[in-house]
């Protein structure tokens, strides 16, 4: 599924459009998203513990780029499973 806004719009992602659809909207917490838009910086290092299905993970990485680094922990193995599967 192909995200239609925000700060992954045009990424592809594989979503449940039952429980994700934000997600796919690119409605998923707006506030965090223009945090993340005004805080990090190309080439930074960061870290996003509690990752979930890594959708804040890949606007970090986004945001720091090929220079910077994303650290993602999700506590969870069937979480992380679906971390995995989210950004392949």
């Amino acid at each position: 599924m192909q995200v239609a806004a925000g700060g992954l719009q045009g990424l592809r992602l594989s979503l449940d459009m039952q429980t994700e659809k934000d997600y796919w909207l690119g409605t998923y917490e707006p506030e965090l998203q223009a945090a993340v838009a005004d805080l990090v910086k190309p080439g930074m290092q960061v870290y996003d513990v509690g990752a979930n299905i890594g959708y804040v993970s890949l606007l970090l990485a986004r945001r720091v780029g090929a220079a910077g680094h994303v650290y993602a922990f999700e506590a969870l193995p069937p979480i992380w499973s679906a971390c995995v599967s989210t950004w392949s």
